[in-house]
């Protein structure tokens, strides 16, 4: 059975981070590929703040691209509505019936599952995959082992150093025009894209 590692995310921008994490559901874990699912219209997120989806969804794939590993799909862009996950996960089991589904996360969300729409759902569907964010004081064990006395949840803890950036950081220097100090954690086609457009200026 193939195994299949969803990274979804608003990607506002996409950032190394992302890509260490998927990198590492290959590498380190054994799935097969990398779903980047980039969300439309997140409810929980402030669109004042989210670039338009078809932009972000562009920069993603940009990213990706000629890595034969990964691939992403408009499915969250296109859906009109909010995206919420279980729902986006139940789809995914139906169009890959004979695959394991993953869903990568980082420590941060892992805190706010149950915030999430339908979590008892969400668990039946998917195993999680969950990489530590350095400097944030999250509970994993503690809240693992709280999912899998709830839901029966199946999560995994990946001890993997990803680049500890956040968009919302290289936003706020995109803005304030510290283009050089935040170059090294933007893919570089992502990071031409973004000057070229003007965005986050």
């Amino acid at each position: 059975m193939k195994k299949l590692a969803v990274m979804g995310g608003t990607f506002n921008p996409i950032h190394v981070g992302h890509l260490q994490m998927a990198d590492a559901a290959v590498c380190k874990f054994g799935c097969d590929n990398v779903l980047f699912m980039t969300a439309g219209n997140p409810p929980h997120k402030h669109s004042n703040h989210i670039l338009d989806a078809h932009i972000r969804f562009e920069m993603t794939h940009l990213a990706i691209k000629g890595d034969p590993r990964f691939f992403d799909s408009d499915y969250e862009v296109q859906k009109k509505g909010y995206s919420y996950t279980a729902q986006t996960m139940e789809m995914l089991s139906e169009q890959y019936p004979d695959t394991k589904m993953y869903f990568v996360i980082g420590s941060d969300s892992l805190a706010d599952l149950l915030l999430w729409k339908d979590p008892d759902k969400l668990f039946s569907i998917t195993q999680f995959l969950v990489f530590p964010r350095k400097g944030l004081d999250v509970p994993i064990d503690e809240l693992t082992n709280k999912y899998r006395q709830m839901f029966g949840a199946k999560i995994t803890n990946i001890p993997y150093p990803v680049a500890n950036i956040s968009s919302t950081y290289l936003r706020e220097q995109m803005a304030l025009g510290n283009w050089e100090n935040i170059s090294p954690f933007i893919p570089s086609k992502v990071f031409s894209y973004i000057k070229m457009h003007g965005l986050y200026s």
